[in-house]
């Protein structure tokens, strides 16, 4: 693209002066139509960027929280305390109550037929250093939630990790 006017320097046999030429365009008024087309643009480009931006973060922050390796530890650690459950449903005949919680693989109830720990007790502080959460469910004997609070350690958030029963 071709600036309508360019300052240049004329170089002769014995003088040099300074002066205004057209930079090899045929026509200046055209070239001045596509300068503004492309800054118009440009400008546009700068609204949209404006208007995406505070949307976006939110997203790169999930989206690089999920690279974080305190994630993967988070996951491998609700797998480990899955298959306790599934154990701990195995040698007792049903899953830790909500009063009990998940500290009955720890130490076991009075009321549990297996005496034995399942898992030692840091198994159950995630990477954040708080419990892994676990809640029966009501209704059916055999399924629960466990989920860990994440980095921020609020229920409810985006960046909590759960594993499905």
């Amino acid at each position: 693209m071709c600036f309508p006017w360019v300052l240049t320097r004329k170089k002769g046999p014995k003088m040099t002066s300074t002066s205004i030429e057209a930079d090899g365009c045929e026509n200046p008024a055209e070239d001045r139509r596509k300068h503004r087309r492309v800054l118009w643009g440009s400008i546009l480009l700068m609204l949209l960027l404006a208007a995406v931006a505070p949307f976006s973060g939110p997203l790169v922050e999930a989206v690089t929280a999920r690279f974080d390796p305190a994630w993967d530890q988070a996951s491998s650690d609700l797998k480990t305390l899955q298959t306790a459950l599934i154990r701990y449903n195995h040698n007792n005949g049903r899953l830790p109550t909500e009063a009990e919680g998940l500290q009955a693989l720890v130490a076991a109830p009075p009321s549990a037929r297996s005496k034995s720990p399942i898992v030692q007790p840091e198994c159950l502080i995630d990477p954040w250093g708080r419990i892994y959460q676990y809640r029966p469910f009501e209704n059916d004997t055999s399924g629960h939630d466990l989920f860990s609070l994440g980095p921020d350690g609020k229920e409810g958030t985006r960046d909590d990790i759960h594993l499905d029963p």
